[in-house]
């Protein structure tokens, strides 16, 4: 057995070489273990890192896909907005004489506005006016039942005079009764 002159912590200098040995595969060891346990859980972590990476690119696989179909279709409505734009550009001298003609009807429409509030200007006037004929339509209505008043008055005067007529004609039928012829 040999023995070494270095002890880390015995101050005599002398120790086994078959301890110190020992001690230090212990430590490797443990360190080893320790290294183990760092390694799983990094292994863990980029697994984990792994699986969101790969979803991430499948995910984004599929987006392109998607996005290489909706290219696909822009291109046909591409084409349908062309036609559409020139159909546009062929509308658009007859839109603007039709806005030309709205705006004619637009200035003829504020002037007959114009004319409509003016006339409106009298209906405070019609109001007034209103209630005058009422009153008028009032002071006909007691006209009309005085003149009815009076057509019975006259009715009245009128069968009196038809009997006074009658009456009248008493003393010529006497006299006729007398008379030979």
């Amino acid at each position: 057995m040999s023995t070494a002159d270095i002890t880390p912590g015995d101050p005599s200098g002398k120790m086994d070489t078959r301890v110190a040995l020992r001690d230090l595969l212990k430590e490797i060891n443990k360190r080893d273990a320790q290294l183990e346990k760092y390694i799983h859980v990094i292994g863990f972590v980029a697994a984990i890192v792994g699986i969101l990476m790969g979803m991430l690119i499948i995910s984004m696989a599929d987006d392109m896909e998607k996005m290489a179909n909706h290219m696909e279709h822009m291109d046909t409505y591409m084409a349908s907005m062309q036609v559409d734009m020139h159909t546009m550009a062929n509308t658009m001298p007859k839109m603007t004489k039709d806005m030309t003609t709205m705006t004619e009807h637009m200035g003829k429409m504020r002037l007959n506005i114009s004319r409509m509030q003016e006339h409106m200007k009298a209906v405070p006037d019609m109001r007034d006016s209103v209630s005058l004929m009422q009153k008028d339509v009032q002071s006909m209505g007691q006209s009309v039942n005085l003149m009815q008043y009076d057509t019975g008055l006259m009715r009245t005067g009128v069968g009196q005079m038809s009997s006074d007529t009658l009456n009248m004609s008493h003393p010529f039928r006497i006299m006729n009764g007398m008379m030979p012829w």
